[in-house]
């Protein structure tokens, strides 16, 4: 009863921490009231209400002579993450220790049917089936070895596997897997380390065909859209990008969705995950926005533009050439976070939430014990490291990419024996006492647990989070029996699931992009500091010229028997060490050139915003902080 009195006490305080935590968000994120729908429900029936309801309020709208001609350009997009417990993770025999690791045991499970693979991959696939997402995000999916039909020879492949290939054949989805050489990478290291030579990885299923339109009524097709995918980005395990645009919905910009299973150990390793993520992002904009600078589509759109004047008003600049060169970041990061993001982690750092100033440092290290609570790790960073890694993953977001993130406030998804029971009995020093160490089993809890360990990050100035499934909040049962259970008979993870709304253009980007005073101001810097070098280096190259005719003029004898000794020695001369001096102090006077340019620079990016940044690489392609470092030199 005292466990549980302290657990509950526990609980109460993350969660008024929490609320007290994120009541400081950012001003500028509108909030909203999301609708919250049991684990599992339908999402292409929750789009289709939601679709309905706008519909009828659009009706409304213009029935009561109000014209909102955004209403009719909403895109709504669904996506679902699953957690699929690989099979080869089950129970295993770690080849290092010759034991299965304790994360890895389920001793609370004792029907051993639950764990059972052949049941359980049918019982995942119905599961996977039913939730209809436009795109379904998997972690832990393990593939399969099978001869690739393309080629003459017998060369096998990674290739999705047989149970889930009903999605493909029947659903419509389009199956997106890291290379062969990363698969193979990670099918090594589990036969290294496990003894099975299994590729164990991340993937993401997109719906790009319509199924059985003929079932449906009009509202039904408008929901069961078509997503082209424009890119992916595939060269690494934990973190599986696609480029997808709407072709409803042409005149919209794409939006990146990355499938993401972050490192359990290290919460460094996971900014740089979820940095590695962003990254991807960006890439795969910017590659769509030089693809279609110059394309048919953007033609076809331009002229769509011309028809509808009034469109034209509410489409991003992005649509129209010469403007930017690039796309506002417009993402979606969904899977096993392996952290929770509580107030005073690195993780945290990340949204927009972030407010480090009332944080006391007795909080900063319950935050970081906790962060290494699963699969202890024996290189914790100490205080200072651990706000440095804060500062850098703010600073990431912010600074780097030029956005922001928001996570969607899905509850806990991981139920399972609670370690907290078995730290109260380590000394300083993290070692078992002497009365705990004899017997590990003796000293195993059997006390249950949750955490939030699998979430939505996504960019709120360009997505609206409406409706998501509940999770174990609402189900207290299995937070007594853990996961996976007899109810649950799919995964250690309950699974989650979002409609995300995304809007056709963030308007701090088009007023600052068409801020013609910010723009004038760079350009008068740049101007002013190109022509300053260009001063600069007239005024040494006029010094340096009239230094040798000087000494043309007054040493002509010796710089004749110089010349001569040259040729008789096969060196070249060495310039006169006046002109040695000239040039020194032309170098020494342009670093101090560029020092002060660079300085200006710096002052006048603290005084731009987030978008203003961001159209410096539209305008001039170059990142804002590449643009103070060097100006607009090549």
């Amino acid at each position: 009863r005292r466990d549980e009195t302290r657990r509950d006490e526990t609980r109460r305080d993350e969660t008024r921490d929490e609320m007290r935590h994120e009541t400081r968000r950012s001003k500028d994120m509108t909030p909203h009231q999301v609708a919250i729908h049991p684990n599992g429900t339908d999402l292409s029936n929750i789009t289709k209400s939601i679709v309905e309801e706008e519909s009828n309020n659009y009706a409304n709208d213009r029935h009561a002579g109000q014209n909102d001609r955004h209403a009719e350009q909403r895109l709504l997009i669904s996506v679902a993450s699953f957690n699929l417990l690989a099979p080869l993770y089950v129970r295993p025999i770690d080849l290092r220790t010759g034991e299965v690791q304790p994360f890895a045991a389920f001793e609370w499970v004792k029907d051993d049917e639950i764990l059972n693979w052949d049941s359980r991959k049918l019982r995942l696939l119905e599961t996977i089936r039913s939730c209809r997402a436009d795109v379904i995000c998997l972690q832990e999916l393990q593939v399969e070895k099978k001869s690739d039909n393309n080629n003459d020879g017998n060369d096998e492949t990674w290739q999705i596997p047989e149970w889930l290939t009903p999605l493909i054949d029947e659903c419509g989805y389009e199956a997106i897997l890291p290379s062969q050489e990363t698969l193979s990478k990670m099918a090594a290291r589990n036969l290294r380390v496990l003894g099975v030579d299994a590729a164990v990885t991340c993937a993401v299923l997109v719906k790009v065909e319509q199924q059985h339109q003929q079932q449906f009524n009009d509202v039904d097709d408008a929901v069961q859209k078509q997503w082209g995918i424009l890119g992916t980005h595939q060269e690494s395990n934990n973190v599986v990008s696609v480029c997808l645009h709407s072709k409803l919905h042409p005149q919209m910009d794409p939006v990146v969705v990355s499938c993401v299973h972050l490192d359990a150990k290290d919460e460094a390793k996971r900014v740089s995950q979820l940095s590695k993520a962003l990254q991807f992002t960006r890439t795969l904009l910017d590659e769509h926005a030089a693809a279609t600078s110059t394309s048919e589509q953007q033609q076809q759109l331009q002229q769509t533009l011309k028809e509808d004047n009034e469109l034209s008003n509410s489409v991003s600049a992005a649509t129209t050439p010469g403007k930017r060169n690039n796309i506002p970041l417009t993402a979606i990061l969904a899977g096993d976070m392996n952290a929770e993001f509580l107030p005073g982690s690195c993780l945290q750092a990340c949204l927009c939430s972030f407010d480090n100033t009332c944080i006391t440092e007795q909080e900063l290290l319950d935050v970081r014990a906790k962060a290494y609570q699963f699969h202890k790790a024996s290189n914790v960073p100490s205080l200072d490291e651990w706000k440095m890694i804060q500062q850098n993953a703010s600073s990431m977001v912010t600074n780097d990419y030029c956005t922001v993130l928001d996570r969607v406030r899905t509850g806990p998804t991981r139920c399972a024996y609670n370690d907290e029971d078995e730290d109260d009995d380590e000394n300083d020093n993290g070692q078992k006492s002497e009365n705990t160490a004899q017997s590990s089993t003796a000293t195993t809890t059997t006390t249950m647990a949750t955490w939030k360990l699998d979430h939505f990050l996504y960019t709120p100035d360009r997505l609206i989070p409406l409706a998501q499934w509940d999770t174990l909040e609402a189900d207290p049962e299995s937070c007594q029996t853990g996961l996976p259970n007899a109810k649950h008979a799919t995964s250690d993870h309950l699974p989650i699931g979002c409609v995300f709304q995304m809007s056709p253009s963030p308007d701090g980007f088009n007023k600052n992009c068409n801020d013609d005073l910010m723009m004038k101001r760079i350009e008068s810097l740049n101007t002013k500091h190109m022509t300053d070098v260009q001063e600069l280096e007239g005024q040494m190259e006029t010094e340096r010229i009239e230094i040798e005719k000087r000494l043309q003029q007054k040493q002509s004898k010796d710089i004749e028997e110089s010349r001569g000794n040259t040729l008789k020695s096969k060196r070249i001369a060495r310039p006169p060490k006046e002109v040695i001096a000239c040039l020194q102090k032309k170098r020494s006077l342009m670093k101090k050139l560029h020092q002060e340019q660079q300085a200006e620079r710096q002052n006048l990016a603290k005084t731009l915003d987030r978008w203003q940044k961001f159209c410096i690489q539209g305008c001039f392609g170059k990142h804002w902080a590449e643009w103070v470092e060097q100006g607009m030199a090549s």
